[in-house]
């Protein structure tokens, strides 16, 4: 099957690309996109119909219309568009009109080219393995963001959708509530297992948050919102915040589909008279950034996620005392990072200062522009600092990421850092080092070195991965312990699963016990997949 990828890739060949993402009779709801070649600090738009129309849009003031002619001039936050990125606008068209109505649009005066396409098509779960290869040899890393994309439905707790698209799914944990009978049910299954933790769940969905910025695809939106209403619904009212529903020992001693998980599960919330920062920073980072995602597609929504969003992030820089306890005074605060992140990103949301000078702050009390080994949900320092030195260009938080950047490309292993690092490359760091270690990586777990470590991708791919329902037989047999310990490939091929991979020794055991090899999860596979992101990225800004 072909999919259909990243629209944003089109641009290369053309000016300007018109994305069809709802319509419905007397009207769309659509997504323009242009790359801008040189740097831009002050933007005007022109919208031509052929007939008359009524349009809405967030992204812009309407400077000047007739009825067929719209004129939006940028809003404070978003007049500066660096060279080669790429804008995009959002809008929703009435009036009994259609897509093919739109004929022209002028970008800063210039007219440039039009082309329309639709969303991608609907499609199932991949039951064979995928071709990732291009004809030239190299990867088609748009393709494997795209099927990452479905990795994520197959880990979603609660009703699913109608349009599900990962057959041997069902509903779940359809009970999952707090201890005033709050709603629990949905979200995502974190840590490789069937618990439900926020703080993990938020890490993930912010750096997918991030990816949606920079790569623009409907179904990363889809991703984001399963796991923000969860996360808004967990935030049952101001210093009140599940932190998880199910535990892990749970976990380790029932083996089954996560349909067949029984309806008592136990939650945790935190209250103001005991908190931790660090999950509360997180999470608000989380909804902030996610605002940004729907900021022009859903005002309400994104309102909603604003909301949220500060009361969190209130909550954690007050109650900011009360995290572990237990550490002697001469260990340094272990919520710094989470509080700075989410000051950033409440900046980059809102554009009101007062966050761009908390964040300052917290970098000087935390010390966030030092060093850090790790670029991960208990670990923001890197990708606090990356966002700093694009925003602000002050020189010590660029010196900072180098610094970071160059330890870890040329110490480190793992993937986390990849994504931080290729958006410093985007700012003029070290842009052709950072770029192609990051290629050598991906290229790595995708089956350079003769085995790839992401299921039904590539060659000689795992077939065991660590995974219930995958592992579990079509019903109606119950599946049990005995399922985890079958030798036999997974039943259903979870494709676009990134198992954890071979030890420090470089030997992998494709065995579905092994939890140190073969575990999966949603952590795991945002990191991988802002990593491919951010290549493709490169890829469309050199216009390869």
């Amino acid at each position: 099957m072909k999919f259909i990828i990243l629209l944003i890739v089109i641009i290369g060949l053309c000016e300007c690309l018109l994305q069809v993402d709802k319509e419905w009779a007397g009207g769309f709801q659509g997504t323009l996109f242009h790359l801008v070649e040189s740097d831009t600090y002050e933007w005007e738009l022109e919208l031509q119909f052929n007939k008359s129309a009524n349009i809405q849009a967030s992204q812009g003031v309407l400077k000047n219309k007739t009825n067929e002619i719209f004129t939006y001039h940028c809003l404070n936050w978003n007049c500066t568009i660096g060279e080669f990125k790429v804008f995009s606008f959002e809008f929703t068209a009435e009036g009994d009109v259609k897509p093919n109505n739109l004929i022209g649009t002028v970008f800063n005066g210039i007219t440039v080219d039009l082309q329309r396409v639709s969303d991608p098509p609907l499609v199932t779960f991949p039951s064979e393995s995928v071709n990732i290869s291009k004809s030239n040899g190299s990867y088609d890393y748009g393709m494997v963001l795209y099927t990452s994309l479905l990795f994520y439905e197959s880990q979603r707790s609660g009703r699913l959708p109608a349009n599900k698209r990962i057959s041997w799914r069902d509903d779940s944990m359809l009970t999952d509530s707090g201890s005033n009978g709050e709603d629990l049910t949905g979200g995502y299954f974190t840590k490789g297992g069937l618990a439900k933790e926020s703080h993990n769940m938020a890490g993930f969905t912010t750096l997918l948050a991030w990816v949606q910025l920079i790569i623009m695809m409907h179904y990363i939106r889809d991703a984001i919102q399963w796991s923000t209403d969860y996360l808004m619904k967990a935030h049952v009212s101001e210093r009140v915040f599940y932190t998880s529903v199910g535990d892990r020992e749970t976990d380790k001693s029932f083996w089954s589909r996560p349909e067949s998980v029984p309806s008592s599960r136990p939650s945790h919330a935190m209250t103001s008279e005991y908190a931790q920062s660090a999950i509360l920073g997180e999470t608000a980072a989380c909804l902030a950034a996610a605002s940004i995602v729907f900021r022009s597609s859903d005002s309400t929504y994104k309102t909603k996620l604003l909301t949220h969003a500060n009361q969190l992030y209130s909550f954690a820089n007050e109650t900011r005392d009360q995290d572990f306890p237990f550490f002697p005074m001469s260990m340094p605060p272990m919520y710094g990072d989470e509080l700075g992140w989410a000051a950033i990103w409440l900046y980059i949301a809102t554009n009101e200062t007062h966050y761009l000078l908390d964040a300052k702050r917290h970098c000087d009390q935390f010390e966030l522009d030092g060093y850090s080994s790790f670029f991960e949900t208990d670990n923001r320092e890197l990708g606090f600092v990356v966002l700093m030195a694009k925003i602000t260009g002050e020189e010590k938080y660029r010196k900072s990421v180098e610094t970071q950047c160059n330890r870890y490309i040329r110490e480190g292993q793992k993937t986390p850092k990849a994504f931080a690092c290729l958006q410093a490359a985007d700012i003029g760091i070290n842009s052709v080092e950072y770029s192609n270690f990051t290629k050598q990586q991906i290229g790595y777990i995708l089956g350079d070195s003769g085995r790839s470590y992401v299921v039904g991708v590539g060659q000689n791919y795992p077939q065991r991965p660590r995974d219930r329902g995958s592992s579990c037989p079509a019903r109606p047999p119950i599946c049990t312990e005995k399922m985890l310990r079958n030798p036999d490939p997974n039943p259903y091929l979870l494709v676009d699963a990134l198992v954890d991979g071979p030890d420090e020794n470089d030997v992998f055991e494709d065995e579905r016990t092994n939890e140190r090899s073969n575990t999966v999860s949603v952590e795991n596979n945002t990191g991988f997949q802002s990593a491919v992101a951010g290549l493709l990225y490169h890829e469309i800004k050199l216009g390869k």
